[in-house]
């Protein structure tokens, strides 16, 4: 079995936290902005949260900074972890008759999918930075005399 190399893992990278900023930038112009109600205010925060790590990701992977990808990949683990309860508990109203919330439970869990999709992306993309080989000089520190 072929390992899939460096440079495709940072593509990917690339490639899901572009996806996920046209996602956010959907939600927000589509649901947050035009909703007249506070309960739509709530989606945003999680979606700057969302847009601003986004960027981080690919700012990490383009400037080789680990920590910035790691915080991307905490992230989408908590908001997985949030998702699946409030799955668990659509699904829960949904068997007690609750009929109308089948497809915000079926959306969460889509949602937890592209999430763990992109977890797994970010994780490829932090050891494919982590073993990459640095180019010379890049992180050595040189002393020069002075005369």
């Amino acid at each position: 079995m072929a390992m899939i190399s460096r440079s495709f893992y940072k593509l990917m990278c690339y490639v899901a936290a572009s996806f996920n900023i046209m996602l956010v930038l959907e939600i927000i112009t589509e649901v947050v902005l035009p909703a007249r109600h506070s309960e739509a205010n709530v989606l945003a925060s999680p979606c700057l949260a969302n847009l601003i790590l986004a960027v981080l990701l690919i700012f990490g992977v383009w400037k080789r900074i680990p920590s910035f990808i790691k915080i991307f990949k905490i992230f989408m683990y908590l908001q997985m972890a949030f998702l699946l309860i409030i799955a668990i508990y659509c699904y829960r109203l949904v068997v007690h008759g609750a009929k109308e919330l089948r497809t915000p439970a079926h959306g969460a869990a889509m949602l937890i999918g592209l999430f763990g999709l992109e977890s797994l992306i970010a994780s490829g993309g932090l050891e494919a930075i982590s073993s990459e080989p640095r180019p010379a000089g890049e992180g050595t520190v040189t002393f020069q005399q002075f005369v």
